[in-house]
């Protein structure tokens, strides 16, 4: 399943936060005024006195480890050999801007690794493995990136820098990133086929475009030769035919509009001619 990688990000941090409020429980904290007694009966006696933080920095070491791109950057170049990632504790000016954000600067000065370069994911994780041994920031980087990474090619199955080399777990995460890189490489060159069948269809359309404008220049030269050659023999198309006879049929009406009174008119003086002819023949 498609994971929200912000969400998850601030659950893995939630969880270390949590952790370590729980380790911190297993610890007695006293104020710099309490004392500490070796008493055996003090309810104290055994416990490591530390200094209790108004606002705790770890909290923000842990939170500012999701904005620490150079750690993680490698993680996610699956395909190259390249050294991406750097420790976030590495040295006093590396990585410096990024301790200045998210102010972690204070809490790793005691922290601080000999670590110089650039690593790839395997060679971060050993190295925060073996220094998280004594030391609390990168115990806590660690954490971080095993928590990060789990599942990171699902089927239960993290993140291959996670896993130690030639183990079994190693050589079956090996073996999901050479069925993904297969699977992508198949569907890259179904694509390639496909874009290979739309360029030879563009070829043909194109050819077939070009034969068109040919032929149609040798219609087009016809055509007027025809059209010459009409106008010569005094030759009408059909369609003018047609209009001159709409063009008769027009006038027609018009001039029977025209006649109709004037028919009217002659009617109405004949008719008052013969009642005058009949009113002299009358003796009476």
């Amino acid at each position: 399943d498609k994971v929200n990688w912000s969400d998850h990000q601030d659950q893995v941090c939630k969880k270390l936060i949590e952790e370590h409020e729980a380790r911190k429980q297993k610890q007695i904290i006293y104020s710099d005024d309490e004392e500490f007694s070796d008493d055996e009966d003090n309810p104290y006696h055994g416990c490591v006195p530390i200094k209790k933080y108004i606002k705790d920095p770890v909290h923000d070491f842990i939170r500012g480890l999701r904005y620490c791109y150079p750690m993680t950057y490698g993680f996610h170049v699956v395909l190259s050999e390249t050294a991406w990632c750097y420790c976030p504790c590495m040295g006093r000016t590396k990585l410096k801007s990024w301790r200045d954000v998210v102010k972690v600067d204070d809490y790793l000065q005691d922290c601080f690794c000999d670590c110089r370069a650039k690593r790839r994911p395997e060679e971060l994780m050993a190295h925060v493995r073996k220094l998280g041994e004594s030391c609390e920031a990168h115990r806590i980087v660690r954490d971080y990136l095993s928590y990060l990474y789990a599942n990171y090619l699902g089927d239960k199955t993290d993140h291959i820098a996670l896993y130690h080399n030639n183990t079994r777990d190693y050589r079956r995460a090996n073996g999901v990133i050479n069925d993904r890189i297969l699977s992508v490489i198949e569907k890259l060159e179904e694509e390639n086929k496909k874009m290979d069948e739309e360029v030879e269809k563009l070829k043909r359309m194109k050819e077939e475009n070009r034969r068109m404008e040919s032929l149609n220049k040798d219609l087009y030269a016809k055509l007027q030769a025809l059209e010459d050659v009409k106008k010569e023999l005094d030759i009408k198309d059909e369609e003018e035919e047609k209009i001159e006879l709409e063009e008769i049929f027009g006038y027609k009406k018009n001039f029977e509009t025209i006649l109709k009174p004037l028919k009217m008119l002659w009617k109405g003086g004949k008719d008052r001619k013969k009642k005058k002819n009949r009113k002299n023949m009358d003796p009476y």
